[in-house]
């Protein structure tokens, strides 16, 4: 009889789009590199498994984020720390206790992985008045910054993607032998991007492009937030005096709206907006410099191109940290005036200027292409060792079908 899959219970929120790509990422890598050893169960918790307001959360976030960001931020400066996470945690765990047992009923597994900073405190517990010994497994998908509520000090394995992001976990007092750094996960399309500098001209062609020259790349993420219009704008007047060649596209995501009014617009530069588009890596490929919001996401993809990454606007407070990651390792800057990022890009297409080509090193040195692969094997490797493994199958068993019975 062959060995039974490892079952994995996945647990993320469309609260930003990090999450739920990690989670995915995470998924595609077991289905790669270990196809049918594992059984994945991805659950959006807060949709799924909360009450209301939770279960609004998906909704609200992004319209907070894009409309009220001192209130966000006022938020998320006034909740983080270890104490009061617990705190907060401890205050909504009796509105949602009930909920969060079910989800563990209806979805048994061998190990528990959390991509998301809010579940932490409340499913662990759960789980323990359950009587549920299974492993559980943060994968922090903030890169340096993120929320206190991440740090849940009694979990198995906290993976973090920095140093820096493992440093704020031992100052919110996970141990360091919880602890592990791995890079963030993203789809293979971005890790094994398969294309080199001198493939530009040719992916370009594909894309409908030019293929000489320099282009921006200008992305707002799934959604198209941030300020594109106004850079785009600025970018377009400043470049305008450069070689007639150089182009400008903007990837506005979702937003469709924006997407119609930048089309409908005169340009100097040649110029391109797209929509949603499902073949990021080429875009990325064909592009000299990406200037994105500070998403860990979007940060992470441009490393793993090799891109020159000029940042032009942030979430406040978990965003905070990514800027001065991307500046103080040579990678980029952070303009969110829209005239001085014209200017800085300007000065950085100016031609002989090296900057770029140092940049770009500097973004592939700190790629960390395998971050999916080796956070799916440690999991793998936590939830197959002796002290969980089969033991852990059967106190699981136990505890569900006595959970069930009262």
């Amino acid at each position: 009889m062959g060995q039974l899959p490892t079952r994995v219970l996945v647990l993320f929120s469309d609260t930003g789009g990090g999450h739920r790509s990690a989670a995915e990422a995470l998924i595609e890598a077991w289905r790669a590199e270990e196809p049918g050893r594992v059984e994945a169960d991805m659950v959006d918790v807060f949709r799924g498994y909360t009450p209301f307001p939770f279960n609004q959360a998906p909704r609200t976030y992004p319209f907070a984020v894009r409309y009220f960001p001192p209130l966000y931020a006022a938020t998320f400066y006034g909740s983080d720390s270890p104490r009061r996470a617990k705190a907060l945690a401890y205050a909504s765990y009796p509105y949602v206790r009930r909920r969060l047992r079910r989800l563990l009923r209806e979805h048994p597994a061998d190990i528990i992985v959390s991509v998301h900073p809010l579940f932490n405190h409340c499913v662990n517990w759960a789980m323990r008045g359950l009587g549920l010994h299974v492993p559980y497994v943060t994968v922090v998908t903030d890169l340096c910054s993120g929320h206190a509520s991440w740090y849940y000090p009694h979990v198995t394995r906290l993976i973090v993607p920095t140093e820096e992001a493992r440093d704020r976990a031992l100052r919110a007092g996970v141990p360091a032998g919880r602890l592990t750094v791995r890079g963030l996960p993203v789809a293979r399309k971005f890790a094994k991007n398969p294309y080199k500098p001198e493939d530009r001209p040719a992916i370009r062609r594909g894309l409908g492009l030019q293929p000489s020259g320099r282009l921006v790349l200008i992305v707002g993420g799934g959604e198209g937030m941030g300020p594109i219009e106004r850079f785009a704008r600025a970018i377009d007047a400043a470049l305008s005096a450069m070689e007639p060649a150089d182009q400008l596209v903007v990837i506005a995501g979702r937003n469709e709206a924006l997407r119609e009014r930048l089309c409908h617009q005169p340009w100097r530069r040649p110029f391109r907006a797209e929509g949603f588009v499902t073949n990021m890596p080429e875009w990325l490929a064909a592009a000299d410099v990406l200037v994105t919001k500070a998403g860990p996401g979007s940060i992470t993809e441009g490393l793993l191109s090799g891109l020159p990454l000029l940042l032009m606007g942030k979430v406040p407070g978990q965003e905070d940290g990514n800027v001065s990651y991307v500046t103080s390792r040579g990678v980029g800057a952070w303009q969110p005036d829209p005239q001085r990022a014209a200017a800085q890009l300007r000065d950085w297409l100016t031609p002989g200027n090296p900057v770029l080509a140092a940049m770009s090193l500097c973004a592939r040195q700190l790629a960390v292409p395998d971050a999916a692969s080796s956070i799916a094997n440690d999991i793998l490797q936590i939830a197959e060792r002796p002290s969980f493994g089969l033991r852990s199958r059967a106190i699981a068993s136990e505890s569900m079908a006595a959970a069930m019975a009262g």
